[in-house]
């Protein structure tokens, strides 16, 4: 009789393992990726990769011609560089617009006055969140196109 406990990941490959791993911290990897490349170092071991190959590994294979001309890629750090440009600039984008935001909180309050003057005329509270919810969905439209 085997009293073993199977651990967490018993079972997996190695590769499925890391490919969990890297997954789950896929965010923080391009960061430090990014990071490591955008010092002196970092561009120092990226030297290799931007030269040519020597005769002897190079393709010796035919290339088919086209006739648009070959567009290089963008070496790793400006397209890390351009990726964290983005990301800044989404984060310090606001959610909503200034114009947006009042009309959504004029409506509210419009809906708000229609619901407590629904209650105060005796209807029940789930007819005056109903009726404060449709002067809210009805009055959206009407201040959106005032206010400009």
């Amino acid at each position: 009789m085997n009293d073993h406990t199977p651990r967490e990941g018993e079972g997996r490959t190695a590769e499925e393992l890391l490919d969990q791993v890297l997954a789950s911290n896929h965010v923080e990897l391009l960061n430090t990726m990014a990071d490591a490349l955008d010092t002196e170092a970092g561009l120092e071991a990226l030297k290799p990769l931007r030269a040519e190959a020597p005769p002897s590994v190079q393709d010796t294979a035919p290339r088919p011609r086209t006739c648009a001309p070959s567009v290089r890629a963008a070496p790793p750090t400006t397209r890390l560089r351009e990726r964290r440009i983005t990301v800044q600039q989404a984060a310090t984008q606001p959610f909503l617009s200034l114009r947006t935001a009042i009309v959504v909180l004029a409506a509210l309050g419009i809906g708000m006055v229609v619901g407590c003057l629904t209650v105060l005329t005796g209807a029940s509270v789930e007819v005056s969140v109903l009726a404060g919810l449709t002067s809210v969905g009805a009055s959206t439209p009407v201040l959106s196109s005032l206010i400009e």
